[in-house]
């Protein structure tokens, strides 16, 4: 909707008021920026591989959106970009998370195409391999040592017959 329509182009006041008032009506029903609940570190997140997958009430998939899309152009069968937010909680504890968002017009269109009123939202995503995903660092070599454990006393000795051995 654009008021300057009703001179430039003889639209009608109320058409225009209806448009406003049909989006508005949308985004306080339908939230299209969404936190993404993980314990992984934004920062590790590869956000070229996020997917965000909408689906209706019954768990069905209607639309994806992808995070790879490259100026406008996503690939076949997404329904267009998704954009991450790192942001800070500030309530007291300077937690790191992600917002990722998608586009509220193309999100309206597809939900009303299906008639879905209600739904929820799935995430996927893959870590960075050069950052650590439990603390959004660069991993260190201290960090890439292999871990070995020493096998345990019963697993080395051998079983006499009745007894069972426990690893």
């Amino acid at each position: 909707a654009e008021m300057a329509n009703v001179v430039k182009h003889k639209s009608q006041f109320s058409t225009e008021l209806n448009q406003i008032g049909q989006y508005t009506d949308f985004k306080m029903r339908i939230d299209h920026s969404y936190i993404c609940k993980s314990n992984v570190d934004p920062r590790a997140i590869n956000f070229t591989s996020m997917q965000v997958k909408i689906l209706n009430a019954q768990g069905q998939q209607i639309a994806t959106f992808f995070g790879g899309c490259k100026d406008g152009a996503c690939p076949e069968g997404i329904a267009g970009p998704a954009y991450q937010e790192i942001m800070t909680d500030t309530r007291g504890n300077d937690t790191r998370y992600t917002r990722v968002n998608v586009p509220a017009d193309t999100l309206r269109a597809i939900l009303e195409q299906h008639k879905v009123t209600e739904g929820r939202v799935e995430m996927e995503f893959m870590t960075k391999s050069d950052i650590n995903p439990a603390n959004g660092e660069k991993w260190h070599a201290r960090d890439l040592r292999p871990k070995t454990q020493a096998q345990p006393r019963a697993a080395q000795a051998q079983p006499t017959a009745g007894q069972e051995t426990a690893f």
